[in-house]
């Protein structure tokens, strides 16, 4: 367990930006006047060791209180459309936010399951309303067995809660099933794994992207090719 004061410097983006952010492709205005950020966080971390039963878990939480607290938000401002419309701008505010990380794991000969999920709440404290582009609860569950001696299978599905906390003149975004399958293979020169995403192609949406005001899915099904290994 910990506590923690600490201060933070607005960046140079926060204080001078003026176009499309290209991550979101939100048109984002820069706040020259932004003050730092003064903040007193209280954190804990607790974990278990695998016992004889083959189970173990591990949480992390957080608590924090925030004196001109950096966010972004909708203004009452438009750029041109072909500027992706309305403007967002960065803003002090005081807010509070706290939030939660679990995971349980369960092995049993050749299986393997777990479960880890996350949990973040922050809020304006002169309002009591939700900051915009607050991550959504999620649940990731996962089930694996290994086949024969360096082979590993795995089925997951990530459950995706609703989001509430969305930008002015947005709908709530609806929640979602992703399913995905996992194939990894252990060698001695390091592990290969190849991960399918979304693999029934759920149609979803990103809360914080902004194609969410053209109604577009920001992430569809897609494939992934790792190679893991240690440098002694």
């Amino acid at each position: 367990a910990s506590v923690t004061a600490f201060t933070r410097a607005p960046s140079n983006y926060e204080l001078g930006a003026h176009g499309i952010h290209h991550g979101t492709f939100r048109f984002e205005q820069g706040n020259a006047t932004l003050p730092s950020e003064k903040s007193m966080e209280a954190r804990v971390q607790a974990r278990s060791l695998m016992n004889s039963a083959g189970w173990s878990w591990n949480v992390k939480a957080f608590s924090a209180l925030h004196r001109d607290f950096i966010a972004l938000g909708p203004s009452g401002t438009f750029a041109p459309i072909s500027h992706a419309g309305q403007v967002y701008t960065f803003e002090s505010v005081n807010a509070f936010r706290t939030g939660l990380e679990a995971t349980f794991q369960v092995m049993k000969g050749v299986w393997l399951v777990s479960v880890d999920g996350s949990l973040l709440g922050q809020w304006d404290v002169e309002t009591g309303l939700g900051l915009p582009f607050t991550t959504p609860a999620q649940v990731n569950a996962t089930i694996g067995r290994s086949l024969r001696e360096n082979h590993h299978l795995t089925v997951s599905c990530r459950g995706i809660a609703d989001a509430t906390l969305t930008a002015r003149n947005e709908a709530p975004t609806e929640g979602a099933l992703l399913w995905g399958l996992g194939w990894s293979l252990v060698r001695n020169a390091g592990t290969w794994s190849i991960n399918l995403h979304n693999a029934s192609n759920t149609a979803w949406l990103d809360h914080t992207s902004a194609y969410r005001a053209l109604g577009l899915v920001a992430q569809g099904r897609w494939m992934q090719l790792s190679f893991t290994t240690s440098m002694k």
